[in-house]
Parts: structure tokens; C-alpha cells; sequence
């Protein structure tokens, strides 16, 4: 975006506090080094939107982009108890966890990550490296590996993009369409940041 675009951003979101357009201007903060006006942008929408998920997300990236690990860690477990199945959220927290030395608790967040997109092979590798490492301290004989949980069906697998879209919408079937179509909105809205999309996301908002 062109700094007029975040000039109208800023301009929008004043004049309605209640503008969920404040998550992708704290995202133009962030791409342009401005992390401490970006976090006081989402710290502010938050407080009175404390249930937005997609803010979360957005606050948990610019903390670990300023290396605080543990107020990043707090913003990504709100988001996975409010949506369990955000695989960015379960991401995250995986490689705290494992960066910090929380060896069982990563390799939780690495199931959960495979579960929802079995062909993550950076999740895959570690998942399989933080279990023969904890097998090897315990001592114990190191358990078959979890394939049914991850296993991919057809014969041709899809992409990691397709595997997750399969499981989204497979989740959005076994639910009643009227009472968690905002719920799955945000997740939409969760997606596209992670991913960049902010012009979708804008979409989502308005």
C-alpha cells in the first residue's frame, strides 16, 4: 500500500473505533519497521474488541518479531482456545515451545499442526526430531510413528494449501452454518494475514 492508502487507513479507523480496519493498518506499520506504532494499534483494538481473533494473530507475529517470545506465546494460545484448528496459531506456538525448551509441549503443537495439514514437512521433520529426542532421555523404546493421524487420503496427494482448505471445510460442514458463519469469517480473516492477503482481509471487514 501507498502511504496515502495507510493515511485513509488511519483516517477510517478513527472515525470508527469500533472498524475492524485496524488490524491491516498495523500491519502497514509492521512492514514498514514501525512495530511499536503497530503493536499500540492492536493493543488499542483489542481492549475493545478482545475476542478478534485475527488482532491476536497479528500482535503474536510483530512480538516475535521484537523477540518477546513469551507475550507472543500468550496471544497464540488466545487464538487457539477461541479456534483450535488455526494451523498458523498451532505454528507458532510449536516453535516457542521448542525454541524455549518445552520439549513435550512442542511436540503437542506439532501434532496439532500435522493434523490439520499432514504434508507440512518442516512440522514433519521436527516433530520427528523432537520425539526421537525425548525417547532418548526418557529411555524408553521409541513408539511407532503417528501415520493414521496424519495419513493423506486418495491417491494423489493435494497441496499443503488444498489439505488445509479440505479440513476447514470439512470442519464448516459438521457445524450449523447460521450460528458460525462470523467464527468462520475470522478464520478466513486469520488465513489471509498470515498469508499477506490484507486486501482480502480488508474485504472480510468490511
Amino acid at each position: 500500500m501507498a502511504l496515502e492508502d495507510i493515511e485513509k487507513l488511519k483516517e477510517k479507523v478513527k472515525k470508527d473505533p469500533n472498524s475492524r480496519l485496524f488490524v491491516p493498518l498495523a500491519e502497514e506499520y509492521r512492514k514498514t519497521g514501525m512495530l511499536d506504532e503497530a503493536i499500540s494499534v492492536l493493543t488499542t483494538g483489542i481492549a475493545s474488541q478482545p475476542g478478534y481473533t485475527s488482532a491476536r494473530v497479528s500482535l503474536g507475529k510483530i512480538y516475535l518479531e521484537k523477540k518477546m517470545a513469551s507475550a507472543a506465546k500468550e496471544e497464540f494460545e488466545k487464538v487457539i482456545s477461541a479456534i483450535p484448528d488455526n494451523l498458523f496459531a498451532h505454528k507458532k506456538l510449536a516453535e516457542i515451545y521448542r525454541d524455549s525448551g518445552e520439549k513435550e509441549r512442542a511436540i503437542g503443537e506439532y501434532r496439532a499442526v500435522l493434523k490439520l495439514n499432514p504434508l507440512d514437512d518442516d512440522a514433519v521433520s521436527n516433530f520427528e526430531t523432537l520425539q526421537r529426542g525425548h525417547v532418548q532421555e526418557e529411555g524408553i523404546t521409541a513408539p511407532e510413528p503417528p501415520t493414521e493421524e496424519f495419513t493423506v487420503q486418495g491417491n494423489a496427494a493435494p497441496s499443503s494449501f488444498e489439505a488445509f482448505k479440505e479440513e476447514k471445510e470439512s470442519v464448516a460442514e459438521r457445524l450449523p452454518e447460521k450460528e458460525d458463519k462470523d467464527r468462520y469469517s475470522l478464520k478466513d480473516a486469520d488465513l489471509s494475514i498470515s498469508e499477506g492477503n490484507y486486501l482480502k482481509a480488508m474485504s472480510i471487514f468490511r
